[in-house]
Order: structure tokens, then sequence, then C-alpha cells
């Protein structure tokens, strides 16, 4: 009886395997491609499950914080840049 269940967890997991439902946990790398994409509104929905059904919520977040004040300290920089070479 535990060799049909051990059986079909093996099987049910082979086929989860094959039909791509088993994803793996997202890298740091994977994470800020997926912030970059929200960035912009484009997500691949493979992406999106991933991110959703084994991401922690917490990367995601920090990584968000992160670029926007990368984004908003290179806006500040740009546009010092430019008004400095206006005047």
């Amino acid at each position: 009886m535990a060799c049909e269940v051990d059986c079909d967890s093996t099987h049910l997991d082979f086929w989860r395997l094959f039909t791509g439902i088993i994803m793996n946990k997202p890298s740091i790398v994977d994470v800020v491609k997926s912030v970059l994409a929200s960035f912009f509104g484009v997500q691949s929905d493979k992406n999106r499950r991933r991110d959703f059904q084994h991401g922690n919520p917490m990367q995601f977040i920090l990584v968000g914080i992160v670029l926007t004040i990368l984004f908003i300290v290179a806006m500040i920089i740009i546009v010092k840049i430019i008004l400095a070479s206006a005047a």
C-alpha cells in the first residue's frame, strides 16, 4: 500500500515537471527582472505565476524599494546635469 502512494506521488511529480507546473524558486536576478518588468507594466504569464507561487514577497518589496530609490537618484542627477549645462 505504501508503494502505491509513493508510485502515485512520483508519477504526479513527474507529470507536473513534464507539464511545467513545478517551477524553480526565483533567483535574485529573476526578482530584479520581475520588478523592472513591473515598472513598465509587462510580465510574462509564466514569470508571474512563478513569482506568486514560489517567490518571497519581502524580496520583491525590498528590490522594488531599492530600484525606486535608484531611479529617483538617477533622475535628480540627470536634471542637475541638464540644468548645469543650460546655465
